[in-house]
């Protein structure tokens, strides 16, 4: 049904009644979520509560398009602070080539800047909404994430008479010992995402639907290393968080990767190629690759585009500042 001739109204979304929003979702992204969904993802993220717009049908009531951001605490230059990461953007199909992602987004912006007095972004943009972001919004595309991967029969091979010294344990809820972790972890760059049993619990132990196994990474009774891998319907494993204490357990990537391939059956294992020089290092060490091409296996790199309105655009806008792993996507 056109609704050219159809008054709009472009105003801030009450959290009063989200399950409006599934159809216009279902319409977008190609499934049905349920208003469960909405409400773990804008109203119980430990951070505090999204802030979005959407148009409106004046007549009916219908929601045109709707976009929101949601915080997230990061430490930046040793301070807590709070940014926001770009969220779902949605157009109905009967309400495109109006401009409205723009205007939503800006009104957006705006309202954050005005409460906060600051304001940084970081978002993982789909292919739609790209250009939106980057030559109308004005947001920066610094660096695109490669995949790296590896198949499981050749990890089980280089493992075959490996005896472990490392050991996983499976977490169900995250748990003090996860905060031990991150206060014990030491961070080699100037910004990066605050973790705690609070936050993964909501993220991940939490999530409406992804499947996803954790592990602790243990030396005799003492934890190293937490593993945070989503099990995919095609049967990959992505590693959506794998880090260490320091620089030093970081060499036991390796064994954490074999001690995986002998728990869980998958066909690949994959993830971000890390911005960490030492990361990195360790990822080749246990025989990750990445596909040089432009088409084929693990081929697509993943944009990461970041904005700020508070004046420290040089810092913000350097991914070499940040630490960042899959774990910030949805």
């Amino acid at each position: 049904m056109s609704t050219a001739n159809f008054e709009t109204t472009n105003q801030l979304v009450e959290t009063t009644n989200l399950s409006r929003f599934t159809e216009i979702f279902h319409l977008c992204f190609g499934y049905r979520v349920d208003e469960k969904y909405f409400t773990w993802k804008y109203l119980e993220n430990p951070a505090g509560n999204l802030i979005a717009f959407e148009t409106v049908n004046n007549e009916n009531g219908e929601v045109g398009a709707f976009y929101g951001i949601i915080p997230e605490e990061y430490v930046i230059n040793g301070e807590k602070k709070t940014i926001y990461q770009s969220m779902d953007t949605m157009t109905h199909p009967n309400y495109r080539n109006r401009g409205l992602f723009i205007k939503l987004a800006n009104l957006t912006y705006d309202h954050a800047f005005k409460e906060f007095g600051s304001l940084k972004l970081i978002g993982i943009p789909g292919s739609n909404s790209y250009h939106g972001f980057v030559n109308k919004l004005h947001w920066k595309n610094p660096h695109n994430f490669s995949y790296i991967f590896q198949h499981s029969l050749l990890i089980k091979a280089l493992g075959l008479f490996t005896k472990y010294s490392v050991e996983l344990e499976q977490i169900g809820l995250f748990d003090e010992e996860t905060d031990v972790f991150f206060a014990s972890k030491k961070y080699y760059k100037s910004a990066y995402k605050v973790f705690n049993k609070e936050v993964l619990n909501w993220k991940i132990s939490k999530h409406p639907f992804h499947k996803f196994i954790s592990y602790k990474v243990k030396k005799g009774n003492a934890i190293i290393g937490l593993v945070i891998l989503q099990k995919e319907d095609n049967n990959n494993l992505k590693i959506v968080y794998a880090d260490f204490l320091d620089n030093e357990h970081r060499s036991y990537l390796k064994e954490t990767i074999k001690a995986i391939a002998s728990k869980i059956s998958f066909k690949y294992i994959y993830t971000w190629e890390p911005t960490d020089d030492v990361l990195l290092q360790q990822y080749k060490k246990s025989m990750f690759l990445k596909n040089p091409y432009k088409r084929g296996i693990f081929s697509y790199k993943v944009p990461l585009i970041l904005l700020t309105r508070d004046g420290d655009t040089e810092f913000w806008e350097n991914p070499d500042n940040l630490e960042l792993q899959p774990i910030i996507q949805d």
